[in-house]
């Protein structure tokens, strides 16, 4: 026999993945999720002391958000800033983040160490530099130890060989140009990849050069010439492109 300090479950009723309950004392239905079904063991029928029901009603909203993080983090991995972020944009008290930060790691849904290793691997498969896979770790707020141990995956022969492939890419992109200034264009490139700057000169001076700036510097000698007349200007505008002072020389003779 139900008492005046209890509370009976009329329905519950399933809405997608969330379900209404309703009470006897509640004008509308309290939505719950599948978890804070089985975890309460709310069925149809059942009886709560009122004291009792207040305290599982004001927990079920950590379940609702509990939930929402599964989502989020089904959709991609997550580090645990990113979801410390995503939990403070609603507004969830500090320490209801820290209980589901907590409750994520025992069930393994949140691995900083793990996310870093497999963030390595990617970033060596996508040809990216050491330097640029540490920084891009850090703004993810991935601890310095985990970091340092993970990126030891990526060993100096490894970091050659993309940085070689790299240049040796960007290189034949680049053959309207001087060597000295395919030099510099490819050393910047490395150099914004994350590639150390002792491979990247190993890279350099692997790579063979081929050029067909001629035609080139000819169309630059005519831009410069429209502005000015003045040789020694259009010299040194030209030798700050890159090209050799004996192929200026010899358009200027032609």
């Amino acid at each position: 026999m139900k008492t005046q300090s209890e509370v009976k479950i009329l329905l519950v009723e399933q809405k997608g993945k969330k379900y209404l309950v309703y009470t006897d004392i509640d004008e509308d239905p309290i939505i719950f999720t599948e978890d804070g079904l089985v975890e309460n063991r709310i069925i149809k029928g059942a009886i709560f002391d009122k004291k009792e029901w207040k305290k599982i009603v004001k927990n079920k909203d950590n379940l609702l958000i509990f939930d929402k993080v599964l989502h989020y983090i089904d959709f991609k991995p997550r580090t645990t800033k990113e979801v410390i972020k995503y939990l403070k944009d609603r507004e969830v008290n500090v320490k209801d983040i820290e209980k589901i930060i907590t409750r994520l790691e025992n069930v393994h849904y949140l691995d900083d160490s793990k996310y870093a290793s497999q963030f390595v691997l990617e970033g060596i498969k996508n040809k990216k530099g050491p330097s640029l896979i540490v920084y891009q770790l850090e703004q993810l707020g991935i601890e310095s130890k985990i970091i340092n141990q993970m990126i030891k995956e990526y060993d100096v022969e490894t970091e050659y060989r993309n940085a070689y492939d790299v240049a040796s890419k960007y290189q034949k992109q680049n053959t309207k140009y001087p060597i000295k200034k395919q030099k510099e264009l490819i050393y910047q490139k490395l150099l914004r990849s994350g590639y150390h700057s002792e491979v990247i000169n190993k890279a350099l001076e692997s790579l063979e050069y081929g050029e067909d700036s001629q035609e080139n510097l000819e169309k630059e000698y005519l831009k410069i010439v429209s502005k000015t007349t003045d040789r020694n200007k259009i010299i040194t505008s030209l030798l700050a492109k890159g090209y050799k002072y004996e192929d200026i020389k010899k358009l200027f003779n032609k």
